[in-house]
């Protein structure tokens, strides 16, 4: 499976051969990250193919981000400050994880004032 998610990382990000090395490492992180999210009873083999593609569009974030600086939303070099919106992940990272919502677990739900 790693073979074809670099593949597919090499043919939507367009890169060069000389870049496989890094598309593989990029798109193992990826398929760790989807991992960790998957629901119990779901295996990669589950997601028809959605769990590929997204790993390969996270991979392609990753390379679109220069120098760690994902997720800022604004840098002032004045006076040094920097701004990240909360769950701001960018767009390719967002359409992985919509495309991946069915397969992943429930994150970030809290019930408030809901009487039990």
């Amino acid at each position: 499976m790693l073979e074809e998610i670099t593949a597919l990382v090499m043919e939507l990000g367009e890169l060069e051969e000389d870049r496989r090395d890094l598309a593989g490492r990029l798109a193992e992180v990826a398929m760790g990250r989807l991992d960790s999210r998957l629901r119990r009873d779901v295996t990669p083999q589950d997601c028809g193919g959605c769990y590929e593609l997204a790993a390969a569009w996270l991979a392609l974030a990753a390379l679109e981000v220069p120098h760690g600086l994902e997720g800022f939303t604004s840098i002032t070099a004045g006076d040094m400050s920097l701004r990240r919106e909360a769950g701001d992940e960018g767009p390719g990272e967002d359409r992985a994880w919509a495309l991946m919502a069915p397969y992943l677990e429930d994150r970030d739900f809290v019930f408030r004032g809901v009487e039990g």
